[in-house]
């Protein structure tokens, strides 16, 4: 069993094709191929699975969905993800409906998430940090060192 530890974070410029640079830390552990997608509960950015947490994803979304829930769930799943390998550069390329969603333009902020990766627009993500810095949530005063 695979355990992810994806962290960090870098901030790449996203070339005219639409590639950006995926940094060799996280490629080391997503593997050869791997999963691009903006699946249902995605805000505002692209997700990136090793394939083996893509189906651990994928089947938890069958076991909280039902009926014509289900079947709609997975087609929207499906339909929004790719296989993706990186090129000899350690670039991928996303689509422009990635982009699109993300707010991707000229930067990509990459950033680890422990089992997954997230591109975000540099912007857009900073705007979701200061509005949790002003308005935090009551549990964040529990948190202890």
């Amino acid at each position: 069993m695979n355990i992810y530890k994806f962290e960090n974070s870098y901030v790449h410029s996203l070339d005219q094709k639409n590639r950006v640079f995926m940094p060799a830390e996280y490629r080391n552990e997503l593997g050869t191929e791997f999963v691009v997608c903006t699946p249902p509960g995605s805000k505002n950015c692209i997700v990136v699975y090793p394939t083996s947490e893509w189906d651990k994803y994928f089947e938890n979304l069958r076991q909280v969905c039902s009926g014509s829930d289900l079947a709609l769930v997975e087609r929207i799943a499906n339909s929004t993800k790719k296989r993706t390998v990186a090129d000899k550069q350690g670039r991928i390329t996303l689509s422009q409906d990635f982009c699109e969603k993300a707010g991707l333009q000229k930067e990509a902020l990459i950033m680890g998430v422990g089992n997954r990766v997230e591109i975000w627009n540099p912007d857009t993500w900073k705007a979701t940090m200061a509005e949790f810095e002003s308005n935090p949530p009551a549990w964040i005063e529990m948190l202890t060192l």
